[in-house]
């Protein structure tokens, strides 16, 4: 199955993200919490949040959301929710965040991560590796760039080895089992 495009990510387009400018992270960050809250609530059978989308919504029409190896990158709201939000929640239904005890907001930016960002129970299909049951930390850190009110950008990083781990698959071995080392 392939998702998204897996790819070197660029840096922000705007070429601000070294040195961010401007006083209002504390809106940066507040739009991003404003966001991450609103995921929480969800619809099962569409994967869709509101709040996300639309003209009061968090996301900007044109986001750009750069995810791990494995699920890729996507281009607007829909292709997120169906590469990887979807096929998540399908996965681990019962996931809980909210541990992103580091928040920083610093101009246009914001950041949250914090482990175990995330608990829940591998209780569905999930990038290739069949349910186990089992209980599972997920370890994330996210950045964020906002631009007009909207989150525009997310950068995602996920430690799916740690997860794959727990998952009773050694990915390192994995590899090198199949090129023969």
């Amino acid at each position: 199955m392939q998702f998204g495009l897996e790819t070197l990510f660029p840096g922000p387009a705007t070429h601000d993200g070294v040195l961010p400018y401007g006083d209002h992270g504390a809106q940066s960050l507040d739009l991003v919490e404003a966001m991450l809250g609103d995921l929480h609530i969800y619809d099962p059978a569409t994967g869709g949040s509101n709040g996300q989308t639309g003209k009061d919504g968090n996301w900007a029409e044109d986001m750009l959301w750069y995810g791990p190896c494995g699920i890729g990158s996507n281009y607007r709201w829909e292709r997120f929710v169906e590469d990887h939000r979807t096929p998540f929640l399908a996965a681990f239904p019962d996931r809980k965040g909210g541990n992103h005890d580091c928040r920083i907001g610093d101009g246009n930016y914001a950041a949250v991560s914090g482990w175990p960002s995330m608990t829940m129970t591998h209780q569905g299909p999930y990038l290739g590796v069949a349910p186990t049951g089992r209980a599972l930390t997920l370890r994330v850190m996210d950045f964020y760039r906002c631009a007009d009110g909207k989150t525009a950008k997310n950068w995602v990083l996920l430690d799916y080895m740690h997860v794959m781990d727990q998952r009773g698959l050694d990915l390192i071995a994995h590899s090198n089992a199949m090129s023969g080392n």
